[in-house]
């Protein structure tokens, strides 16, 4: 988006929105033509059905969601990429369970026989390739530190482009909390660097309109999901 200042970004002309989005779909089609190209080959090999095969992204994209034309955020659309794995003897499916890249590595471990690693944080996923409805994990975490644009400024309320995001999802919740001072996950938790905090609620706001972690309903859901990030802190600390 060079070129644009930040004002800008938010209003862009229509035409140039419909050329961002196009540009999208072109880079999805031509991947799509070359995931093909690989399955042809494998078919041609003879091989394709005693292969395991993973395709997966490690990052969604904003296409003018909350005025947005990227990456960079804790936000649904940023963290939520694709994972497709297929392997021989188990049929097609999709799940919605909670799942994470670092998942990968300990799956294939399973499909090819080979003892999974103790010291590996991710977890197999195998299970949720035969039955969709199975569950490995409670919630997946994302990390990402927050922009200084002015856009983010007035949405949450302060400015302080070095906070850093830790973002956990559940089937229904997302809750992010910000933190200042250079507080990284490996270190001892402190409740006063934080700077601010977001819960959205899936089931009722899918496009993450409403941050509600201040709203009375919502003081459940807000101290259980504090409670889940805490303990994954907790968790990172050797």
């Amino acid at each position: 988006m060079s070129g644009y200042s930040e004002d800008e970004l938010k209003h862009l002309p229509v035409e140039k929105q419909k050329e961002l989005i196009h540009g999208y779909y072109a880079a999805m089609s031509y991947t799509d033509a070359q995931i093909m190209a690989l399955l042809n080959e494998l078919d041609r090999l003879g091989i394709r059905k005693n292969t395991i095969i993973v395709l997966w992204g490690d990052h969604g994209w904003h296409l003018g969601d909350h005025n947005l034309w990227c990456k960079h955020t804790n936000f649904e659309q940023a963290t939520l990429a694709p994972l497709i794995i297929a392997a021989p003897g188990i049929a097609p499916s999709k799940t919605n369970s909670q799942t994470e890249h670092i998942d990968i590595f300990p799956t294939i471990c399973e499909l090819a026989g080979v003892p999974v690693p103790a010291i590996l944080d991710g977890k197999s996923l195998v299970a949720l390739m035969k039955n969709p409805f199975a569950s490995v994990k409670e919630y997946s975490v994302s990390q990402y530190p927050r922009s200084g644009a002015a856009a983010e400024n007035q949405r949450l309320g302060y400015a302080d482009p070095n906070a850093m995001g830790y973002s956990i999802r559940t089937n229904q919740y997302r809750y992010t909390i910000w933190m200042g001072n250079g507080f990284r996950s490996n270190m001892p938790f402190d409740e006063k660097l934080i700077l601010g905090t977001e819960l959205y609620d899936y089931k009722k706001d899918p496009l993450e309109k409403v941050n509600v972690v201040n709203n009375k309903k919502y003081k459940k859901a807000s101290a259980a999901m504090h409670a889940k990030m805490i303990a994954f802190f907790k968790s990172q600390v050797k």
